[in-house]
């Protein structure tokens, strides 16, 4: 049997991670699988499976090479999140194929919703959580798409799911491995961990550089860098774990994780996980039994305090969470378990599919849920006063929403370059950072482009104004004037500089 897998893109991120570590442990029976990536941001571990004769396909095929792949596959695996790649791709003809959908997100969170018509796509679409399985099943899928639900947990690569010695260390040391920008990582994550006022206690920071980077500043402006040890991005988790007490991994509130490998490594390890009930992570660990679920900060902060306080409940909570991951993370079970669902579908036989075409503004706004309300209404020719009531919620977007690689505005607009809402929105985000360089620009692409509501010179403005630009500024007032008549409040606003840099 030939299995194909898709995936959107790779590197070290945790969908990467689960795809390599399922194919390599698939390896072990008589499959052949090749994969194909449609957008690589980097080869990653891919060029080391390259060696061991996993990946027959690079994402530099042609067209008419992945269809030839797609033909000649008995399954083609998909790796799902919302990637505008992945939409593109399956808009196109392609031939006909037995499809399985992974779902590598939580799928409830915006911009990471799960669309139903997803479901239409696949044969079966497998979450990575039972939290994902049980939110989908409450959403607006009719029951025939909800038949199609099934969930596989993701696995750990076999050697970083065993428990090594721990290494003799001074203090109390709490760490964090991850994501460690603010589309993941809690906002307020280093004034969190800082409000456990215990002298011996020491925080380890594993992540990517820019994030760990800003986090020092935090840490330095708030007078506690001598509390952290900012690593960067580590490939020998293990070696870190084994240096921890405890495992705190509090997630912003709108995160999309599901079940995390990261969080499997550290109960493997018998580092007792800390969350807060957010998304995938907050059900991966059970309260009480493998570590600690909290529902806020202040009690992210009473959950580390208590267990420094009682190392016999942590030595409890690190046994229990050891035996759990033994039970319920092994490798070789879960393969087996994608194994009885290959054989399923390979009963059936193949059918072509294809997802509606779709603009840029309609490809994002699919992916939000309950939150593209303010989006419709901003793309729509609504009253002014309820389009920049919608452009101000759009503007002050919570990091995830905005995110350049994870299904965000910037993600699609880097994408779909020549769509000129979704360079209008991008300009509204940065603007309301204070980046108005960045702002301006993407206001003037939209308007280049042919945004078609007149508003845009209002926020073309406001740039221009806080850079300082004079001429440009007259520009922009003289545009407006004509539209204002009957909005006297913003004709009084084009006299107050300061109310309309600021908003």
């Amino acid at each position: 049997m030939h299995i194909l897998h898709i995936i959107p893109a790779v590197g070290p991120g945790g969908a990467c991670r689960a795809m390599v570590n399922l194919a390599r442990q698939l390896c072990q029976s008589s499959l052949r699988q090749s994969i194909v990536a449609l957008q690589p941001l980097a080869l990653w571990e891919l060029s080391a499976e390259a060696e061991l004769g996993l990946v027959k396909a690079a994402h530099a095929l042609s067209q008419e090479s992945v269809c030839q792949l797609i033909s000649q596959a008995d399954i083609v695996h998909g790796h799902f999140w919302n990637h505008p790649r992945l939409y593109q791709f399956f808009q196109q003809a392609l031939p006909s194929m037995r499809l399985v959908l992974w779902s590598h997100v939580g799928g409830v969170a915006s911009p990471q919703v799960v669309p139903a018509e997803v479901a239409d796509l696949s044969d079966r679409f497998v979450a990575t959580s039972p939290y994902t399985l049980h939110e989908l099943a409450k959403q607006s899928w009719d029951s025939h798409q909800r038949q199609k639900l099934t969930t596989i947990l993701p696995f750990t690569a076999p050697e970083r799911l065993g428990a090594g010695p721990k290494q003799p260390h001074e203090g109390f040391n709490i760490g964090y491995i991850g994501t460690t920008t603010p589309n993941k990582i809690h906002p307020r994550f280093v004034s969190m961990s800082a409000a456990v006022k215990e002298t011996a206690v020491r925080f380890t920071v594993c992540g990517g550089e820019k994030g760990c980077q800003q986090l020092q500043l935090q840490a330095q402006e708030l007078g506690v860098a001598h509390r952290f040890d900012f690593k960067g991005y580590v490939k020998d988790v293990p070696s870190v774990l084994a240096t921890l007490d405890v495992f705190g991994y509090p997630l912003c509130a709108d995160n999309y994780s599901t079940t995390e490998l990261v969080l499997q490594e550290a109960m493997a390890a018998g580092v007792p996980p800390v969350v807060l009930n957010h998304g995938g992570a907050g059900q991966t660990v059970i309260h009480n039994q493998t570590g600690l679920v909290v529902e806020d900060e202040a009690a992210y902060g009473d959950a580390l305090r208590y267990l420094y306080h009682h190392p016999q409940e942590r030595q409890r909570l690190a046994r229990q969470a050891q035996d759990y991951a033994r039970q319920h993370f092994s490798p070789q079970s879960l393969a087996q378990r994608w194994l009885g669902l290959y054989e399923q579908l390979r009963q059936r036989p193949k059918r072509q599919r294809r997802l509606r075409a779709a603009t840029g503004k309609e490809a994002f706004i699919r992916s939000l849920g309950h939150r593209r309300d303010p989006f419709y209404t901003s793309a729509a020719d609504g009253d002014l006063e309820s389009l920049l009531t919608a452009d101000a919620t759009i503007a002050a977007a919570s990091p995830v929403l905005c995110d350049r690689t994870g299904g965000g505005i910037r993600h699609y607009q880097e994408t779909y370059r020549q769509d000129p809402y979704l360079l209008f929105w991008t300009g509204l985000t940065f603007q309301h950072q204070g980046d108005n360089v960045r702002a301006l620009g993407s206001l003037l692409q939209a308007q280049k482009l042919g945004f078609p509501h007149w508003r845009i010179a209002l926020y073309l403005l406001r740039a221009a104004r806080a850079l300082g630009a004079g001429d440009l500024a007259r520009q922009y007032q003289a545009a407006l004037a004509p539209h204002l008549t009957p909005y006297p409040h913003l004709a009084q606003d084009l006299e107050q500089p300061e109310v309309l840099t600021h908003g």
